[in-house]
């Protein structure tokens, strides 16, 4: 019995309710985000670089390659309706390489 409990457990670590996807920063914080970010072109380069830096990951958590600031960050912008700003400051940087 406990053996089934420590599995639901730690399944449950990066499997979010209906309507949410899990994802972690590289300094193992937790975000449970709901499925309308994944619209948001940061969040498909953020897994773009995530399946480039630790490959496709099999039952497991997706770990993006950024840190908790960093996203906190992301997630305030996307809350006050910046996202368009956002693209626009990721496609300048992606110009200056």
């Amino acid at each position: 019995m406990v053996r089934k409990w420590h599995k639901l457990v730690c399944c449950r670590s990066f499997v979010g309710d209906r309507g949410y996807f899990v994802i972690y920063s590289n300094d193992q914080r937790r975000f449970v985000l709901p499925l309308e970010h994944l619209q948001q072109n940061i969040f498909q380069e953020l897994l773009k670089m995530s399946e480039q830096e630790f490959g496709l990951q099999s039952g497991g958590p997706i770990t993006l390659p950024c840190d908790s600031v960093f996203m906190d960050s992301i997630l305030s912008l996307i809350q006050r309706g910046k996202a368009k700003d956002l693209d626009r400051a990721i496609y300048a940087n992606y110009r200056l390489y």
